[in-house]
């Protein structure tokens, strides 16, 4: 009982709701990094035959988007044991901003992965 009362008290102060809403952001975050890195690299990379640099841009911003996942999940787990929804506490706002941070984080990892595939398959200079 007291481990959920120190997890409640931990997303009612600043620390723990910056940490859920950083977590919440880095998705979206990440895949616009990966994104404009990408672009921006692309010339780069075939000016100088490097295509690695286009394989390491998505792997640091997946590993980025695995971070806010286990941020969201570890909340979401010390937050989930209560059983009944008020509808207005910090426990039920948090554990929504934990589960809506995993989906985001899914679904951008998906994005990621999905616009790998076009830098996987052709070359830096087509």
């Amino acid at each position: 009982m007291a481990v959920r009362r120190a997890a409640t008290q931990s997303y009612r102060d600043g620390a723990g709701l910056v940490k859920l809403w950083c977590a919440f952001i880095a998705a979206p975050l990440a895949w616009l990094i990966d994104l404009e890195a990408s672009y921006a690299t692309v010339d780069w990379a075939c000016s100088h035959n490097r295509r690695d640099v286009l394989f390491m841009i998505p792997a640091a911003c997946l590993a980025a988007i695995g971070a806010a996942a286990w941020v969201c999940w570890s909340a979401w787990n010390d937050l989930r044991r209560k059983t009944e929804f008020e509808g207005g506490s910090v426990q039920d706002r948090s554990r929504f901003l934990a589960v809506i941070g995993l989906l985001m984080s899914g679904t951008f990892a998906l994005v990621v992965l999905t616009t790998f595939a076009g830098r996987y398959l052709l070359s830096p200079c087509e």
